[in-house]
């Protein structure tokens, strides 16, 4: 649990002037806690004995205005804690759901880093959930707890502290009594709760995992009448959270119903041997004592053993938070003006697929110059798009060296990243309009940009634009059809006048027509920049001014037969 709790820190560690202001509070909290418990005390002995000796007031009699004036004084003291527990809960639920809001961000941030194949080896639904719900199971189930259990502790000590003073050996009793067995307790339970979170972790990234991919193919799983066997297999996910959740919410019962139990028979004990042994006057004021105490304190190490099971269930959220905590500090690369590369070139080059460790590219030479129009041709699994990534920078060759004007990819880092623009196989889109699909700008401020319009007739896209007339394109662009959401790809690539631009079979889904156009587009301003096109079309690769083949693990340069 210690681990869990460094993990925490780190991960929370901004602020921390706010932090140490809300624990402040919390101790102030815990203090008046302690104060309460004392009046309470005294409070019954006034009434039972008519006078008292309270610290600091003196000896307070009940004669007179004496006890009118001190339950005066207690009710304040308890108003006065109110205020304090509601401005406690207040700082604390505001400071810690911001704090979870912002690691949201900065984890989202640092995600946007990652290459397109690292997110794709990762998972989309894992890095979604880590995003959008790890991190809230974080704050709720560890954060918040690790505060609460911070003032449980105080409160407790504080109350003890006051019960020690006025009847120790009552005090000591118990406290011989129910220590030993909240801890044998907690420590009995805390592994099966950490089982438990272990389990509702996995099950929850399993559930949205299966939940997406089931409504990508929602299409296909009813034409082919497979409806039932997808549904059963989310609900037998949804099942195990469930069960889980629920052997939880039991294993985390039993503290509280043993305390409870052996408080009562405390009490009964303690009442048989003062009245025994003829100590009557001193049971009243001490049971008012002890009922406080097991209104305040019992409540308190209940949910100090709850709050410690929670950080434990926890751990499993934290530690996949924790994993990713290098994310945090990683900033996406920026576009940054510059001239293209006068030429990239690949030396001995060679990819292995980690997952199975075949060789997809082996001892590839190649070198790519400023105003080339490559089309990169080959059988369907040869390593035409492994190839793209490679020159994209986002997938790391197993040997040989990638250079761009003799600097490699590794060293240009995030300089190389804002020079690539990439037309991907697969499209997606926001469900904005086409300006903010093409620009990436939310703010809307690039939908004036005379380039824009410039990028959107070149595609053939102005039809579309007041087809729509400002509306979004829908969810991923259902509105669209798949040659006009490929159009909006290739503006989105164009528009960003990088030095590198890499498309990855971005023109399959266009009609020989659009092909044409989008032709000619890679070749308006060709002398400016690299540009790579992944292509099973020959009439396209015709109109390039080089071809590559790539089969059998090699990359071989070709003449381009040309167009008649």
């Amino acid at each position: 649990m210690l681990q869990t709790v460094r993990q925490l820190g780190r991960l929370f560690g901004e602020r921390r002037v706010r932090w140490y202001l809300l624990l402040a509070l919390v101790a102030a909290t815990s203090a008046l806690e302690a104060v309460a418990a004392g009046l309470v005390f005294a409070l019954v002995g006034l009434l039972s004995s008519g006078e008292v000796d309270v610290p600091v007031l003196g000896r307070v009699e009940a004669a007179g205005t004496g006890l009118r004036l001190f339950i005066a004084g207690v009710v304040l003291a308890f108003a006065l804690r109110a205020v304090l527990v509601v401005a406690q809960d207040f700082v604390l639920y505001r400071l810690c759901y911001g704090a979870g809001a912002r690691l949201e961000q900065r984890l989202l941030r640092g995600y946007l880093s990652l290459p397109p194949r690292e997110i794709r080896r990762r998972g989309r639904a894992q890095l979604v959930r880590n995003v959008h719900d790890t991190v809230m199971t974080v704050v709720e189930e560890c954060l918040v707890p690790c505060v609460l259990a911070t003032g449980a502790v105080l409160r407790t000590v504080g109350v003890l502290v006051v019960m020690a003073v006025i009847a120790p050996t009552t005090t000591l009793a118990a406290a011989l009594v129910f220590a030993p067995l909240l801890w044998l307790i907690s420590r009995g339970v805390r592994r099966p709760v950490r089982k438990l979170g272990e389990t509702v972790e996995h099950a929850l990234a399993e559930s949205l995992s299966t939940a997406d991919e089931t409504l990508d193919l929602a299409g296909e799983i009813r034409l082919a009448g497979r409806a039932e066997d997808f549904s059963r297999r989310f609900g037998d996910v949804r099942r195990r959270i469930a069960h889980a959740g629920g052997n939880e919410e039991v294993i985390r019962s039993v503290p509280r119903l043993m305390a409870e139990t052996l408080l009562v028979l405390f009490v009964v004990g303690y009442v048989a041997v003062a009245l025994v042994r003829g100590d009557e006057d001193v049971v009243l004021p001490t049971l008012g004592l002890f009922a406080y105490a097991a209104l305040r304190v019992l409540p308190s190490l209940i949910g100090l053993v709850g709050l410690v099971h929670s950080i434990s269930h926890s751990a499993p959220a934290v530690e996949a938070v924790a994993a990713d905590e290098e994310l945090l500090h990683a900033a996406p690369p920026r576009p940054a003006p510059g001239p293209a590369p006068r030429e990239v070139a690949l030396r001995g080059v060679a990819v292995t697929v980690p997952e199975t460790g075949r060789t997809v590219l082996s001892g590839v030479d190649l070198v790519l110059r400023r105003g080339d129009v490559v089309a990169v041709v080959g059988p369907n699994g040869a390593g035409k798009s492994t190839l793209v990534d490679v020159v994209a920078g986002t997938l790391a060759p197993a040997a040989g060296t990638v250079t761009a004007d003799g600097r490699s990819l590794e060293a240009l880092g995030d300089a190389w990243a804002a020079q690539v623009a990439m037309v991907p196989q697969h499209v997606h889109l926001l469900d904005a309009d086409v300006a903010t699909n093409v620009t990436l700008d939310l703010s809307g401020a690039a939908a004036g940009d005379p380039r824009l319009a410039e990028v959107l007739a070149g595609v053939g896209l102005l039809p579309v634009v007041e087809r729509l007339g400002g509306a979004t394109v829908g969810e991923d662009g259902r509105l669209l059809s798949g040659g006009e959401r490929q159009r909006v790809a290739v503006a989105r690539a164009l528009y960003r006048s990088a030095g590198v631009l890499l498309v990855d079979e971005g023109t399959s889904a266009l009609d020989a027509r659009a092909r044409d156009q989008v032709a000619e587009l890679l070749h308006v301003g060709r002398e400016d920049r690299i540009t790579v096109l992944v292509t099973h079309d020959p009439l396209l690769a015709q109109r390039c001014t080089r071809v590559v083949r790539v089969q059998d693990g090699g990359a071989h340069v070709e003449e381009p037969v040309p167009s008649s």
